[in-house]
């Protein structure tokens, strides 16, 4: 009987451990990917919900790149050159059929991410500082904007841009494999 039990024991845990990474598989799947820039508020950010996040931050004179994934941090200063020496690396010779056909394929899985990704937020409002520059484009900017994608002119003095892009890692992986 208990060797019964103990194999009933370990069908059981597999099982548990199968389900888990089923739901973990699940979750990294459907969780949105979102990048968001704000210019009123001086925010430029990726993140992954519930998994990490990289955001840009402009401090007097650099450039901050702060990542968080779960319980970890690091800051990345991107303008600060490494002194290693970089390796060169030989290339291949490739016909150049194979070349274009591979320029292709890439073209059209690069173009079917492209498409995969959705705009949850667009928002662009500028002003050139020449009053005649405004009021010729602002008839074009009333025919590119639409209801979700306003492109204003003003008279103020202001630039603000705000654009919040999201995607799922499903849809990216179903692009891939179109």
């Amino acid at each position: 009987m208990s060797d019964i039990h103990v194999k009933l024991n370990q069908v059981v845990t597999l099982l548990l451990i199968s389900i888990l990474l089923f739901l973990l598989i699940v979750f990294l799947l459907f969780t949105p990917i979102r990048l968001v820039i704000d210019s009123e508020e001086k925010k430029c950010q990726i993140a992954w919900w519930g998994l990490g996040s990289a955001r840009v931050v402009a401090t007097p004179g650099d450039l901050v790149v702060r990542t968080k994934a779960l319980f970890w941090q690091k800051d990345f200063y991107p303008l600060h050159r490494d002194d290693e020496k970089e390796e060169k690396v030989k290339k291949s010779k490739i016909k150049k059929a194979d070349r274009i056909k591979s320029w292709r394929k890439y073209f059209r899985r690069g173009r079917n991410i492209f498409k995969s990704f959705r705009i949850k937020r667009w928002l662009i409002d500028f002003d050139t500082d020449d009053f005649v520059l405004n009021s010729q484009l602002y008839p074009i900017c009333c025919l590119l904007s639409g209801r979700r994608t306003p492109i204003r002119v003003n008279y103020k003095g202001e630039v603000k841009i705000i654009v919040e892009i999201e995607n799922r890692l499903w849809r990216v992986l179903g692009a891939m494999l179109r």
